[in-house]
């Protein structure tokens, strides 16, 4: 008689006769981690690639240009050429600046415009994902995380595991909804609006003081300093795209639901998507070391440390010639400033 023994699984099939429970695996795609706005706010858009990168957090892109991203502060800047003070308002590029400054240095950056594609492949690739001033590593790591979404789709579908397959397609789909709302907000003309009166072309320099004692001298030409500096970098959004984003995150607390009914092994496969690619998106999100919004690039070109914040001020003056910019931000006292005359 043949034997009618049920064999043991063996690989990741072993996982659904183990007894564990891993009813809560959906959970692990509400976490509120930030890697995905941020990834928005640096590249200041959202390529239609994204929709292939799943993280936790993926229903908190549209947030991306929410003041919550530089912990709500607009800091005060002045021009060294005129001594006026004004503030920043974009959050994305306070942001920046916060990533790429440490207390006690004055760092140095320099906007200019974004490099055109070449016409041909590369102005055709561009409009799928923006690899202009990405570091080999940031691309490398990008690339794990979008064919991660695809391996773990064909995993789903080769062990039938249909409830852990549609959860993994629901959440791209979600992914999907806001990469097309953030895109429409961020090239659309109200996100290149308002910039003040338009300037003939010549070169600015401006310091800005962050909190916690971080310095920041941002040069450019006066068109494109603006466009990284004033007003936001994204268009509020229209009326429908708020139901797609309200569905988008509908969608994605949803999926949770759904994915209890998942195989252990489809619960597996969905919080190690998740788990890894939150990892390579903040790979991704470190080896990036420049801003770009509006076709303009903002660079990190140097940092100075000073033991002194009067020392910073000192060797600032002797730089431009002046020292009514530190007047105007109240950086000097009365005494500091019989010191430097």
């Amino acid at each position: 008689m043949p034997d009618t023994t049920p064999q043991p699984a063996h690989g990741l099939a072993a996982l659904n006769s183990w007894g564990i429970s891993l009813d809560t695996a959906g959970l692990v795609a509400l976490a509120d981690l930030s890697s995905i706005l941020r990834r928005c706010a640096l590249t200041g858009t959202s390529s239609i690639l994204d929709a292939f990168v799943i993280a936790p957090g993926l229903h908190r892109q549209y947030k991306a240009g929410d003041f919550g991203i530089n912990q709500g502060e607009i800091p005060e800047a002045v021009s060294l050429d005129s001594g006026h003070v004004f503030h920043i308002h974009n959050p994305a590029t306070v942001m920046f600046f916060q990533d790429m400054s440490e207390t006690g240095q004055l760092t140095e950056f320099i906007v200019e415009p974004l490099n055109p594609p070449k016409p041909g492949w590369q102005e055709k690739l561009v409009k799928i994902f923006d690899f202009r001033e990405e570091s080999m590593m940031s691309l490398i790591f990008y690339a794990l995380a979008v064919v991660l979404s695809w391996a773990t789709i064909l995993a789903t579908a080769i062990f039938e595991d249909w409830f852990a397959f549609w959860g993994v397609l629901a959440l791209i789909f979600a992914r999907a909804l806001n990469v097309y709302t953030m895109r429409r907000r961020a090239h659309s003309p109200g996100a290149d609006g308002w910039f003040g009166n338009k300037y003939e072309r010549g070169k600015r320099d401006i310091f800005v003081l962050l909190s916690r004692d971080r310095w920041v001298r941002l040069k450019g030409n006066v068109e494109d300093m603006k466009r990284v500096t004033a007003g936001t970098w994204l268009d509020k959004p229209q009326p429908h795209e708020n139901w797609l984003v309200s569905l988008a995150t509908l969608i994605v607390f949803g999926d949770a639901v759904v994915i209890n009914n998942a195989q252990n092994v489809g619960k597996v496969l969905l919080i190690s998507l998740l788990l890894i690619t939150a990892i390579l998106l903040a790979l991704v999100n470190d080896r990036t070391s420049c801003l770009k919004m509006h076709g303009r690039v903002v660079r990190r070109v140097s940092a100075v440390g000073y033991e002194f914040r009067l020392d910073m001020v000192k060797a600032l003056k002797r730089d431009v010639g002046q020292h009514d910019w530190a007047q105007n931000l109240r950086m000097l006292s009365d005494g500091d400033l019989a010191r430097i005359l």
